[in-house]
């Protein structure tokens, strides 16, 4: 997953998550929440570098139809009117994948840390988990021609992705509270890509034990990855 584990400390990074439940940081167990005091107090510390990422949801837009003007019409009618209420929208080029991330950001929450660490770089959480998916598909896609579909949970939200070879075939994140809502999206999303379970992949990032246990019952190729 992006920036998680004991490598960001080591290389003295620090990375910090925002979501409309607060403040999240990173530290050797992983991702720990903390309020905003707390990370007053933690940002008081000298670091080579520091990454705020959204953990709002995330929508991604073929590059070659991206225009500027339209990105809020599309950001709301993917999550709704009151989606970007108190935010501010974002956007991301992935050039390896010709897509854009577009993900809103709490201003006050940009305004906190530009205000310790100027140079802090902001990037949404779920293009950097999509980035990750690409990465491990750049092997994948050598050993089998394949589909492969990703799901990863985080919070109340899940995101899915898929590649078919290295081309990215769909992307998304979806408001999913419950392991049923999870198990919903993740199998219509492979039933909508026609994926096939004799031969294609989905892989499960994280420790949803839940759903992989439902995930189990429908896909035979289930793989998860920590």
């Amino acid at each position: 997953m992006p920036a998680t584990g004991s490598k960001s400390l080591v290389d003295n990074i620090l990375s910090i998550r925002i979501s409309a439940d607060g403040f999240s940081f990173c530290d050797l167990q992983g991702w720990k929440h903390v309020d905003e005091r707390e990370l007053r107090k933690l940002l008081k510390a000298d670091y080579r570098q520091v990454r705020l990422l959204s953990d709002y949801p995330s929508t991604f837009i073929p590059l070659d139809e991206y225009r500027t003007e339209h990105e809020e019409v599309i950001y709301r009618l993917t999550f709704g009117d009151d989606s970007l209420k108190g935010l501010s929208l974002c956007h991301e080029a992935l050039p390896p994948l010709d897509v854009v991330a577009l993900y809103p950001l709490s201003p006050e929450a940009r305004d906190t840390v530009l205000s310790l660490f100027p140079d802090v770089t902001v990037q949404g959480f779920y293009a950097q988990t999509l980035l990750y998916c690409y990465s491990n598909e750049r092997s994948e896609a050598k050993a089998s021609q394949a589909s492969r579909l990703y799901v990863s949970t985080e919070g109340s939200l899940l995101f899915v992705c898929a590649f078919n070879g290295q081309t990215l075939s769909f992307a998304n994140t979806f408001s999913a509270r419950g392991t049923a809502d999870r198990l919903y999206f993740a199998l219509s999303s492979w039933r909508q890509l026609r994926l096939d379970e004799k031969k294609d992949t989905l892989f499960l990032l994280g420790k949803d034990n839940e759903l992989r246990e439902g995930l189990q019952r429908f896909i035979p190729n289930l793989r998860c990855v920590s």
